[in-house]
């Protein structure tokens, strides 16, 4: 009995595993970037993972069978699944953070715009928060979107591959009013 439940814990881990589940090594690269950008900057990870079709599919198929009385955003969520093919998502913890005045786009995401064809979209930067979004587009559809959000309670690093356009129209008609604030950007201050 309990080589059974060794053996299907085995299978349902592995796809996961090779899926690129739980590893987002490029954003890692791009916080020790940040981290040494900012001399006394220091950031404890949180959150670390990728998800790739196999996972997301998934994610799609449970998703759907949610009963809304019992999570009420799992039907909103199986609809932005639909647009998106892979996820990485990496979080940190903001413990010290100098002023962000001075840092630049690090290289490895400078890197991604030039070999990639990769543009940065937004740029928000002040002296105690960041945000950039970076997007991909192709046949005039944005395809890839990369965001880094940074302030002193967290650095966020997320890279979506998927029809941004389909999801971003999605979120805009499912919550237009909190859209700005969830990408760092402040509209109400001219």
């Amino acid at each position: 009995m309990h080589r059974r439940l060794r053996l299907l814990a085995i299978s349902a881990l592995t796809p996961l595993l090779l899926s690129g589940c739980l590893w987002a090594p490029e954003l890692g690269q791009i916080q020790r970037e940040i981290q040494s950008q900012l001399p006394g900057s220091q950031f404890k990870n949180e959150v670390r993972l990728s998800l790739g079709p196999l996972s997301l599919g998934l994610a799609r198929f449970v998703t759907r069978f949610i009963p809304e009385n019992y999570v009420p955003e799992a039907g909103e969520a199986h609809e932005y699944l639909q647009e998106v093919r892979s996820v990485q998502v990496a979080m940190y913890r903001t413990r010290t953070l100098p002023s962000l005045e001075s840092v630049r786009i690090p290289a490895r995401l400078k890197q991604i715009m030039q070999e990639q064809n990769w543009q940065l979209t937004v740029k928000n930067q002040k002296a105690n928060e960041l945000t950039w979004v970076l997007t991909r587009v192709e046949g005039g559809v944005v395809r890839d979107l990369y965001v880094v959000l940074l302030d002193h309670e967290q650095l966020v690093i997320v890279r979506v591959e998927g029809s941004m356009n389909e999801l971003l129209a999605k979120a805009m008609r499912n919550r237009a009013d909190e859209l700005p604030q969830m990408l760092g950007l402040d509209l109400g201050s001219n």
